[in-house]
């Protein structure tokens, strides 16, 4: 805070520590700052509203400034806008991220550029609204719905017969393609569903030690290819060992693909994102100039003080 009387701060200088902007109306002479998603009072270091990522790090005051580093800290508001570059190659994959200052020319979402199989890809999303592992599932899982909120039977991508969100009809149930079944109905298959597949997960992830959120990215795997497959889960250090695991299982095309780099974002960087293909011709002109944008930003201006 500001010693009242004390310090040298110029009163036509907008901005004060950290260079956020003074609102010096509402409490006095830099007793209020205005950061990008909250106000901060720098008096008693705190803030007046609560961290957008609060969910994401349970073991943190959604108040505190920087984990309460007041000295040394510097707060990220909340999730600043992300890029990630992918590069595959025959001996290892290779993630490199870009943090923003601000919103790019896309928007506040996070986008994803790759290499895969000697293919360049773009894939663009946003956070998902209240993230837990279901609101993750259901994202990717979607379903097909009529007008009048029920749910209908389809065949899913493969051609497989599918209800609700993402349940495989099996032998004997009493659904089929085209019938329909309530919301609460299809809530209630996904959550035995979920229950059923994680259970099996957690009997070949017993050996590791995983976070929440690094379990929740294997769960969301399991649910789309089957518990199984984390027989083949390691933490040896090769190519796709940890977090590299799920960007092995690409092989149906971009509309998987994003899905497993929503994975490798939860599992890796605590992010619960949704992304879309970017496939049209204006989506992928419009990806490479944000890119080149967040590659080569401008020089920032600051506000010299008045002599």
């Amino acid at each position: 805070m500001l010693v009242p009387n004390r310090h040298e701060a110029s009163n036509e200088y907008r901005y004060g520590f950290q260079n956020q902007e003074k609102d010096n109306e509402l409490k006095g002479e830099g007793n209020s700052l205005n950061y990008t998603f909250r106000i901060h009072d720098p008096r008693t270091g705190r803030f007046f509203a609560t961290d957008p990522l609060e969910q994401s790090f349970p073991w943190n005051s959604p108040y505190a400034f920087s984990e309460n580093r007041v000295m040394d800290g510097i707060e990220l508001e909340g999730r600043e806008r992300l890029v990630y570059l992918y590069d595959f190659s025959k001996e290892k994959i290779t993630r490199t991220k870009i943090s923003l200052k601000k919103a790019g020319p896309l928007g506040n979402g996070v986008l994803v550029k790759s290499n895969h199989g000697g293919k360049e890809a773009f894939y663009y999303g946003n956070d998902i609204p209240n993230p837990t592992i279901v609101s993750f599932k259901k994202a990717y899982e979607g379903a097909v719905m009529n007008k009048n909120g029920e749910h209908v039977g389809y065949n899913d991508s493969k051609g497989f017969p599918t209800i609700g969100f993402g349940h495989l009809i099996k032998k004997g149930e009493p659904y089929k393609v085209g019938s329909t079944i309530t919301d609460e109905e299809a809530q209630s298959i996904f959550v035995k569903d979920s229950k059923d597949i994680f259970t099996k997960a957690d009997k070949y992830l017993k050996d590791f030690n995983l976070s929440t959120n690094q379990r929740y990215a294997l769960y969301d795997a399991s649910f789309n290819m089957g518990p199984g497959k984390m027989l083949d889960y390691n933490e040896n250090g090769s190519k796709f060992s940890g977090e590299n695991f799920f960007l092995q299982y690409m092989g149906d095309g971009p509309g998987v693909s994003k899905r497993r780099y929503g994975e490798n974002l939860l599992y890796s960087e605590n992010l619960y994102i949704h992304f879309d293909v970017y496939s049209k011709k204006n989506q992928i002109i419009a990806a490479k100039k944000a890119l080149e944008a967040a590659l080569n930003p401008p020089e920032e201006k600051k506000d010299e003080p008045k002599q």
